[in-house]
């Protein structure tokens, strides 16, 4: 006898009303980890901790250690189905739909949704790491699902952005007219720059993608944190571009602080055009609220840089 899976993006998952749902996502295929109708339902859902990068070495003379441990590593997520008789697919063609998810080779998102005050979203990108499901008498099916996530970090899956406008920079001659008197109309000055402010609200630093677009010759991004007690003390990071960068209309430079490079509209690496003498990576510390603006030469209205960021969360 010949059967056809349903496709996951049909599947229903659990009532609306339910406090918690989690799904893999693959694509455009949507499959819940609950799904009553078809007849199984996630009996645990573990999203674990991250692997603690330890940096430690003994006290040569006394009791203790220098502990220089900062970082964290991999997470190890695994989720226990159970699948029953008596849903709209047998059990056996229940194991069956995660399979696409259990290939090494493809990264699927693992998105959940908690019985918290917001609701919030978040989400991990996995890397299968074990599958297993026994076949015991034919009235119920556990299946075990294992993954990895090398980027530990929470994310919520919806993008902030902030917008800095550099404004026109420099003056306008004005207008001479050739008259008896010669009539001089005085010069104008462009638009005022607009500054972007970025709130960190997760549990860990942010590391943006800058895009600035031009036009604009030798363009520098400043960050700087703002202190509530004393405001005159600010911390900056700055990317100061050597004045031969030109960006023409249109065109942009791509600052990914996350995997630390620099790029054009082609693609280019320009990170040897970063004056680093005075510029470092950004990396924005939760709780902290940044001003971020943009200078240059030969501004127009349109030159702006957009910092965009996913908050990341070490908890579910």
């Amino acid at each position: 006898m010949s059967f056809t899976l349903p496709a996951p993006t049909t599947s229903p998952g659990p009532p609306s009303s339910y406090p918690r749902q989690a799904w893999l996502q693959l694509g455009d295929d949507r499959l819940y980890l609950d799904d009553f109708d078809t007849g199984y339902a996630c009996m645990e859902l573990n999203i674990g901790y991250p692997e603690v990068r330890a940096v430690v070495d003994n006290n040569p003379d006394r009791d203790g250690v220098n502990d220089r441990t900062s970082l964290v590593g991999a997470r190890v997520v695994t989720a226990t189905i159970q699948a029953w008789p008596g849903g709209t697919i047998t059990i056996d063609d229940i194991a069956r739909l995660f399979g696409p998810y259990t290939y090494p080779g493809v990264r699927p998102e693992l998105h959940w949704t908690l019985n918290t005050a917001d609701h919030a979203e978040r989400m991990l990108t996995l890397r299968a790491a074990d599958f297993s499901s026994p076949m015991p008498a034919p009235i119920t099916r556990e299946i075990q699902l294992g993954w990895v996530a090398p980027d530990p970090v929470c994310y919520d899956p919806n993008a902030q952005s902030a917008t800095a406008w550099s404004g026109t920079g420099g003056t306008y001659p004005g207008r001479t007219y050739n008259l008896t008197f010669p009539r001089v109309y005085p010069p104008g000055t462009g638009g005022a720059p607009i500054p972007a402010t970025i709130v960190v609200v997760g549990d860990v630093a942010v590391l943006p993608t800058i895009v600035i677009w031009g036009p604009v010759t030798g363009p520098v991004v400043t960050l700087t944190k703002q202190l509530a007690r004393n405001d005159t003390v600010q911390q900056t990071i700055t990317f100061a571009f050597n004045t031969t960068v030109n960006i023409p209309a249109g065109g942009q430079i791509t600052i990914n602080a996350a995997n630390r490079t620099v790029t054009d509209n082609s693609g280019n690496s320009l990170i040897a055009q970063v004056d680093w003498t005075g510029s470092t990576w950004p990396a924005l510390a939760p709780g902290d609220t940044w001003v971020m603006t943009l200078t240059g030469g030969t501004t127009s209205g349109v030159t702006q840089a957009v910092a965009t960021w996913r908050e990341g969360y070490l908890t579910p």
